[in-house]
C-alpha cells in the first residue's frame, strides 16, 4: 500500500512538472529531491515532490497552498501558506516506517535589497500526531537557502535541509540532514 502512495506521488511530482509553473531539482551525496508546482487560479498553487535517499528511504508530498507577496516595496518576500500530504516510506534494515501526515506549514524567499540576483529563503512543515496516519505519529520538515538568479526565471542556490517522520512502533527517522545545492526554473 505504501509503495502504491510512493508510486502515486512520483506520478503528480512528473505529471505536474509537465504542466508546471516551476521545477525544482536538488541533490547532495545521498539525496535527491525533485518537485514541481503549478497554478490553476491566481494566488492558488498545486505542489508535488518525491524526495529518495539512497540510505534512508523516499518521501512523497502533494501539497495545495495559497500564495502571494507577503510584504510590499521593491524587493517584498513571496510567500505560500497551507497543507501538503506526506507519504514517507524508510528503508527496512532502518526499522521500516511508512506512513503518512497532512503537514501545516509554508515557505517564503526574499531577493536582498541592493543586491537584486542574490535571495533567501526557507519553509517549514510541521504534523503533529493528530494529523499523522497509517503509523507515522508526526513529521517535521525545513529548508533554508540562498540563492542567484541566473536567469530572471531560474535560479541556482545552497541550502539546509531536515526531514524527519516519527512512527507509532517502529523508530523514528530522518529522511535528509544534509546540505545541498539545486535548481529552479520558473516558467
Amino acid at each position: 500500500m505504501s509503495r502504491a502512495l510512493l508510486l502515486a506521488g512520483l506520478m503528480l511530482t512528473v505529471s505536474s512538472s509537465v504542466f508546471a509553473n516551476s521545477l525544482d531539482l536538488s541533490l547532495n551525496d545521498n539525496t535527491v529531491r525533485v518537485g514541481g508546482a503549478f497554478a490553476p487560479a491566481e494566488n492558488l498553487q498545486i505542489h508535488a515532490s518525491w524526495l529518495h535517499n539512497q540510505d534512508r528511504g523516499d518521501v512523497a508530498a502533494v501539497g495545495l497552498f495559497q500564495v502571494g507577496l507577503a510584504s510590499s516595496g521593491n524587493q517584498p518576500v513571496e510567500a505560500g501558506l497551507g497543507a501538503k500530504a506526506v507519504f514517507t516510506d524508510g528503508v527496512r534494515n532502518l526499522g521500516g516506517g511508512k506512513g503518512s501526515s497532512v503537514a501545516l506549514g509554508g515557505f517564503g524567499r526574499w531577493v536582498i535589497p541592493g543586491a537584486d540576483r542574490f535571495a533567501v529563503g526557507g519553509e517549514l512543515y510541521l504534523a503533529p500526531g493528530v494529523l499523522s496516519f497509517s503509523g507515522q505519529d508526526g513529521y517535521r520538515e525545513a529548508a533554508v537557502y540562498v540563492s542567484y538568479d541566473v536567469l530572471k526565471t531560474t535560479y541556482v542556490y545552497l541550502g539546509y535541509r531536515y526531514l524527519k517522520a516519527n512512527y507509532d512502533d517502529r523508530p523514528n527517522l530522518v529522511f535528509d540532514d544534509q546540505f545541498h545545492i539545486g535548481f529552479r526554473m520558473n516558467f
